[in-house]
């Protein structure tokens, strides 16, 4: 089924479901789900007049922006958030996005959500993107087929919810310490090609959730990070050595020198020469 909401494009679908009494009383039970593609002209406002579900949604591609108790958060691509709808909430696009949702209840959702809140909060990066995605789409396909399996449904929905859960609780306790030893790699082969995808794998974590803790336990992102340390050691070698500024950039880890200076001046307000110059004339 189409929806014709402002800023849905029309290769959008929406699926509805009325549950059996059985599956209400018991299970997690679905009410409606989609697939859409969205434009910068998309928003979903329910401050005054909420609804009584609950959603799950996971970003395709995009970001949305997801407000909730006068916070904004950002929910971009390979990353999913769980909304109590009951509570006033808007939900927008700045840009194209799409994203796979569905609307369900039960009655140990609440229970579920406000742990998961209590740790985590509304948005969550899915160590298995694809995987996750899966999930979805199964949902959504038994909505399209019009043969939804109440008992799959709910299995996969209690699925979902084991996932994030038994994640977040490993996350808290070994998380930290991977995160750790990747700046401590950082520190020690700056020098080398690297890539936040590379170390990102190497840390058995989506490139999201690892920026995305990284961040948390660093105060910048990976690459902020890889930048400051080559940065700190390219002034070091300025103000030590001959070292001529392509020759340092190289050594630094900068693959062109043109590059390096550009970063350099923008971080420090100085140019590499410039900042020699200065600090080595001063010094005298």
């Amino acid at each position: 089924m189409r929806n014709y909401d402002v800023g849905v494009l029309p290769t959008s679908e929406e699926y509805f479901y009325i549950a059996s009494k059985f599956a209400k009383d018991t299970l997690f039970f679905l009410e409606s789900g989609g697939d859409y593609q969205c434009d910068e002209k998309y928003i979903v406002r329910r401050m005054e007049e909420q609804i009584d579900t609950f959603l799950l949604e996971i970003i395709q591609d995009g970001t949305l922006y997801l407000n909730i108790e006068d916070k904004t958060h950002s929910v971009p691509k390979g990353s999913m958030f769980l909304l109590d709808c009951k509570r006033p909430h808007l939900y927008y696009a700045k840009e194209k996005v799409s994203f796979k949702y569905f609307h369900f209840s039960g009655k140990m959702v609440q229970n579920y959500l406000d742990t998961l809140y209590e740790s985590n909060g509304p948005v969550f990066f899915p160590e298995d993107f694809v995987e996750m995605s899966k999930k979805f789409s199964f949902i959504i396909n038994m909505m399209a087929s019009g043969n939804v399996n109440e008992h799959l449904a709910s299995l996969t929905i209690h699925d979902i919810f084991a996932h994030l859960a038994i994640n977040n609780s490993l996350a808290k306790v070994d998380t930290s310490q991977i995160i750790v030893e990747a700046a401590r790699y950082i520190d020690k082969f700056y020098p080398e090609n690297l890539s936040i995808k590379g170390l990102a794998d190497s840390s058995n974590l989506s490139i999201f959730y690892f920026i995305r803790t990284f961040k948390k336990i660093h105060g910048c992102t990976p690459y902020e990070y890889l930048t400051n340390v080559r940065l700190k050691n390219a002034k070091n070698l300025l103000l030590t050595t001959k070292l001529s500024v392509e020759a340092i950039s190289g050594m630094v880890g900068f693959s062109c020198v043109s590059n390096f200076v550009r970063t350099f001046r923008r971080e420090l307000k100085y140019t590499p020469a410039q900042f020699r110059n200065h600090f080595t004339t001063n010094k005298s």
